[in-house]
């Protein structure tokens, strides 16, 4: 009964999801805000909407390379 009440514990390298709550909801991020955004991981931003991009897995960047090499030697 006692753990329904305490909050949960915080995890060290874990996200705080409350902080969501004090940025712009979805379709109504100015791109000022976007642009003020900080990190390494890929983000987009569409008509005021935002979108974190997966990280290129290594088959990926195998792929592309091929398809450079591919149509270099084409051109």
């Amino acid at each position: 009964m006692f753990s329904e009440l305490t909050p949960p514990k915080q995890r060290a390298n874990q996200p705080t999801w409350e902080i969501a709550a004090l940025y712009p909801t979805q379709g109504n991020w100015p791109e000022s805000e976007y642009l003020r955004l900080e990190g390494n991981q890929l983000i987009e931003y569409d008509n005021g909407f935002v979108e974190f991009l997966e990280i290129p897995t290594p088959f990926h960047q195998f792929i592309l390379s091929l398809l450079n090499d591919l149509f270099k030697s084409w051109v």
